[in-house]
């Protein structure tokens, strides 16, 4: 079930840089037309927009109003509490001499929102060497994280490149070891892992830097993710918008870099969304599609239609289909496209599936009774798995 029109327009006002503004489409809207607005901008990782742009308007419920001023107070807390986060991991991992790179959540907060009141997060993601990877668990865990019961057998057999992990603050950590989780997403693309850590940059986070992504590794990786992750929010576009506009390398030396991840077609695509969706980014001229390019950017100018990303909510939807189902040319994408319409034409409206973890990478058996040591080589088989993808 989308969002109401009305929502979907307001949120999209809030970040756009281009059409109505938020006064212009919230004129002559009743108050009841507001309601759920603070909740929908939590979706979309955008509450503090939002409240920047509506929290004057008289029509606004005090109720949202309220909410959005929490959300906006809670935004700005998550943030704080990240920066103790990533002082605690920098003394555990820097002492074990284990590179790390923390991405997406506060590496774009406050360095490329300006402000971390903006961009709404939920976790921390950290970024190790696959080499590294069973290390950096065991460092960890040393230090006083808790790492769930994993189905280890599960994750070596798919090969997925990220673990739940809960540190003593109770924040949930996201430990990767590859950007992309899923084998058969990240198999199209050549993204070089050594080199990501050969370009990373540091980043003023409070007082302290922070090592995380190049500005271009960064851009490229924020475009994949706002087509290829389970939901599309419009926090991807507001950071794909602002990193475009930042870029030292042009938007021409972006989509070279994207090339060399055999992923220019999911970065021009993205580009295309966020122009439809809150407007282009000063400087970027986008290159005109032929062949099966054009028919693919013709069905996802359809989507845009049918499901506006601003309205949706995370539930099944024709844009999320279209969006998770880019690969690295038009003929593999509309393909794959063509795949997965009949899979959900064909699937029960109700689907009985595994339980998953708290980032929905895996199964989680904490309530069977597992032979420690079995479970034990089970974890290490899995490790020695990833350090095998160097």
């Amino acid at each position: 079930m989308a969002f109401a029109r009305q929502i979907g327009a307001l949120l999209r006002a809030s970040v756009a840089t281009d059409g109505p503004s938020p006064i212009e489409v919230a004129a002559g809207l009743p108050g009841t037309a507001f309601e759920g607005l603070a909740r929908s901008a939590r979706f979309h990782g955008i509450p503090g927009y939002v409240y920047r742009a509506v929290a004057g308007l008289a029509q606004l419920p005090p109720s949202e109003r309220a909410l959005l001023t929490e959300l906006r107070r809670e935004t700005v807390r998550r943030h704080l509490r990240a920066i103790g986060d990533l002082r605690y991991l920098a003394r555990v991992l820097d002492g074990s001499g284990i590179p790390w790179l923390v991405f997406k959540g506060p590496a774009l907060a406050g360095p490329v929102h300006g402000s971390p009141e903006l961009r709404f997060y939920r976790d921390l993601d950290l970024l190790i060497p696959p080499a590294r990877f069973g290390d950096a668990v065991r460092s960890l865990e040393e230090a006083g994280c808790q790492v769930p019961v994993h189905d280890w057998t599960y994750l070596r057999e798919g090969l997925k490149g990220e673990i739940d992990v809960f540190m003593p603050s109770g924040t949930h950590l996201d430990l990767h070891w590859h950007l992309v989780n899923e084998i058969p997403t990240r198999q199209p693309y050549t993204i070089d892992l050594e080199g990501l850590f050969d370009r990373r940059r540091e980043i003023p986070l409070g007082p302290d830097r922070f090592p995380t992504l190049s500005h271009s590794d960064t851009a490229v990786y924020v475009a994949l993710h706002a087509m290829l992750s389970p939901t599309q929010r419009l926090v991807g576009m507001k950071d794909l918008q602002l990193l475009l506009e930042g870029a030292e390398a042009g938007f021409e030396g972006l989509l070279a870099h994207a090339r060399t991840w055999r992923a220019e077609l999911p970065f021009l695509t993205a580009v295309r969304q966020m122009e439809r969706t809150i407007g282009p980014a000063v400087g970027v001229q986008l290159p005109s599609p032929a062949g099966a390019e054009r028919t693919w950017e013709l069905l996802c100018q359809v989507a845009g239609l049918v499901s506006p990303l601003e309205r949706q909510d995370g539930s099944p939807s024709f844009g999320r289909l279209v969006a998770r189902s880019v690969r690295d040319d038009g003929r593999s994408s509309l393909a794959l496209l063509a795949n997965n319409a009949g899979i959900v034409m064909r699937r029960p409206s109700k689907v009985r599936g595994r339980r998953r973890g708290a980032s929905g990478t895996e199964p989680m058996l904490a309530d069977r009774a597992l032979d420690p040591i079995v479970l034990g080589a089970q974890r290490e088989a899995y490790f020695t798995a990833v350090a095998s993808q160097s």
